[in-house]
């Protein structure tokens, strides 16, 4: 399998630098993957089968804005958008998926340096989605048949971090993955339906995710070493 990583603002990309009350928190999240695969069939009577091809390629792109109440808490709204094509050439079948998110949000920033802070954010969000089959699409046929599924849910998850002050609001935001819960109504074209719902605990280096944030300061300009003396002011907190 090939994979080609075009683009990626992953779940990471979720704090700020220069974290203050009654400042603002804008963030987004942009990806898109292509995948090519190929299995070839072992032999039958030493006569090989035709191989399967098949292309996929995904995107999603996830803004959000949120207001910071105070040096630790920041609470907002986010969405998300995003698309799966899936192409199996032997099939000659295409399958379109596009889905949606949107919640609020809430994040905790404990900075433990004037440059560096940990962080851990949540989102509560509700999803939906449509997955449409369409046979002799690649083809081009003149008589394709379409079915269409949608799905319905929510999808509460928690990300925790840790992130690099850079400069002028902006940061580096690191994750290594995290908790997620997932509960989801999927209603098919045969009037069927059917409700899944998943738990996941992923961590690890295969769950790297890099990201970068901005925050905008409300009314005035922070010199440099404003974050230590905003360090200063948490002590009190």
């Amino acid at each position: 399998m090939k994979k080609l990583i075009l683009a990626l603002l992953a779940v990471s990309s979720f704090s700020a630098a220069n974290a203050q009350a009654n400042s603002w928190l804008l963030y987004g999240n942009a990806s898109y993957n292509l995948d090519k695969n190929k299995s070839t069939p072992a032999p039958v009577g030493g006569v090989v089968g035709a191989s399967t091809v098949t292309k996929d390629n995904s995107w999603s792109i996830a803004p959000g804005i949120g207001y910071q109440m105070n040096n630790h808490w920041t609470l907002g709204l986010n969405i998300g958008l995003g698309g799966n094509t899936s192409n199996n050439i032997a099939t000659d079948t295409r399958v379109q998926d596009k889905n949606y998110a949107f919640g609020p949000f809430v994040r905790y920033t404990q900075w433990i340096s004037k440059t560096f802070f940990l962080y851990g954010h949540m989102n509560m969000n509700v999803l939906s989605g449509k997955t449409t089959t369409t046979t002799g699409a690649i083809s081009g046929a003149t008589n394709t048949t379409s079915t269409e599924d949608s799905y319905n849910g929510f999808n509460p998850s928690i990300v925790p971090g840790i992130g690099m002050n850079i400069k002028n609001g902006f940061a580096v935001n690191i994750s290594f993955g995290g908790l997620s819960y997932s509960n989801v109504t999927t209603d098919y074209a045969n009037k069927s339906s059917l409700n899944t719902s998943s738990f996941g605990f992923n961590f690890g280096a295969q769950n790297f995710a890099i990201g970068v944030s901005k925050n905008f300061c409300k009314g005035h300009h922070h010199a440099e070493g404003s974050e230590s003396r905003r360090m200063k002011d948490d002590d009190k907190e």
